[in-house]
C-alpha cells in the first residue's frame, strides 16, 4: 500500500478523472503502473521555490530538503 498525504488539500485524479483529495491510499500491483519522468529538471521548474514539491523527482534532481505530508 502507498499512502499519499499533504499539508495542503490537493486534488487526486485517476486517468484524468477527479476522485477526491489527499490523503489517499493505493494498493500496489506489480507492473500495473508505468511512470515516465524527464531525465532532467525543466528550466521553468525550481524545486526550492515549490511550496508543494512533488513526491517523484527527475533522476538527476538529488535533494534532501523535499518535505511531503
Amino acid at each position: 500500500m502507498v499512502r499519499i498525504t499533504s499539508i495542503a488539500k490537493l486534488p487526486v485524479h485517476i486517468d484524468g478523472h477527479p476522485i477526491g483529495e489527499v490523503p489517499v491510499t493505493f494498493k500496489v500491483v506489480k507492473q500495473a503502473l508505468k511512470v515516465i519522468l524527464p531525465a532532467f529538471a525543466t528550466p521553468t521548474y525550481q524545486l526550492q521555490d515549490d511550496p508543494n514539491p512533488p513526491v517523484a523527482l527527475p533522476v538527476d534532481a538529488h535533494t534532501t530538503d523535499v518535505v511531503t505530508g
